[in-house]
């Protein structure tokens, strides 16, 4: 990975008649998303050059809202993420493509230094991929410790160059050849409510456990040890604390999460449904 520049390439409105500028895609999977969709597509303006939304079915007004701007809307039932965003990757006709959840915001400088790069091609001939740093909010704050900052995660690249890893939960984009990091931020409106973070992360420990079933026995180590291992790694060793109270109910939390995945695990038998209101 190229490290963190300083400065990225200049852009005058001179120069920019001279180039190409580079085509992207931002591909999107979506269900029932109408409260987060407008923001995230209202960041995407002036850089979006094509919006695939790949839907599971949605019965609010998200495909509604995609369609308003001027997105490609195609409906899949869901599956696991890979494959789900995997068809929304296949069908980009861009050269460069983007990977964005409905609740996440491209910040006004990550899209400006997006397409300083794409504007002079020239400039990242060796660069297959970009890291984008993500501030994650947790009942509308952010948060900066605990693990969750700083959040490096590729997720723009060269399609001809890059894929998902296959994983069906908290999968990532690897790519072949040289990456960078920006320094914009990527912003991410997780878990607004208690609520919404204790039906997300059923769902996603639902599929967690039915990846490693097949692979990993049930163990009731598992169960007893990885819960309050988790909370020390996220309010001690990932200095939760200085989130202040807020990080302390993290670390709460996530040793529950971790608590129902290997309970799930040990109990194989709970039956899987259908994925609702979950993003990554």
């Amino acid at each position: 990975m190229i490290p963190l520049n300083s400065v990225g390439p200049s852009v005058n409105e001179d120069d920019n008649a001279s180039f190409e500028k580079e085509r992207l895609s931002v591909c999107l999977i979506t269900k029932n998303e109408e409260q987060n969709l407008k923001r995230c597509l209202d960041s995407l303006i002036g850089l979006a050059d094509e919006i695939i939304v790949v839907d599971s079915g949605s019965t609010d007004r998200t495909c509604e809202i995609a369609k308003d701007f001027g997105a490609k809307v195609f409906q899949h039932p869901f599956d696991d993420f890979t494959r789900q965003k995997t068809r929304s990757i296949e069908k980009a006709s861009s050269s460069w493509v983007m990977v964005i959840d409905a609740d996440e915001r491209v910040t006004p400088e990550l899209k400006a230094e997006i397409l300083q790069y794409l504007i002079h091609p020239e400039t990242i001939r060796s660069i297959n991929g970009f890291y984008l740093n993500r501030l994650n909010f947790f009942l509308g704050t952010p948060i900066h410790h605990s693990g969750w900052s700083p959040d490096w995660l590729l997720r723009v690249f060269r399609k001809e160059s890059g894929g998902l890893d296959g994983r069906a939960v908290h999968e990532s984009i690897v790519v072949s050849g040289q990456t960078m990091r920006l320094h914009g931020l990527l912003l991410h409106d997780t878990h607004p409510t208690i609520e919404r973070f204790v039906t997300k992360n059923l769902a996603y420990a639902r599929l967690w456990a039915k990846e490693r079933s097949s692979t990993r026995g049930p163990s009731l180590m598992g169960v007893l040890f990885h819960p309050p291992a988790m909370f020390l790694k996220m309010y001690i060793l990932k200095m939760g604390f200085l989130d202040g109270f807020l990080g302390f109910v993290l670390a709460v939390l996530y040793s529950y999460h971790v608590f129902i995945k290997y309970l799930m695990l040990y109990k194989v038998n709970i039956p899987l449904t259908d994925r609702d209101g979950v993003d990554s």
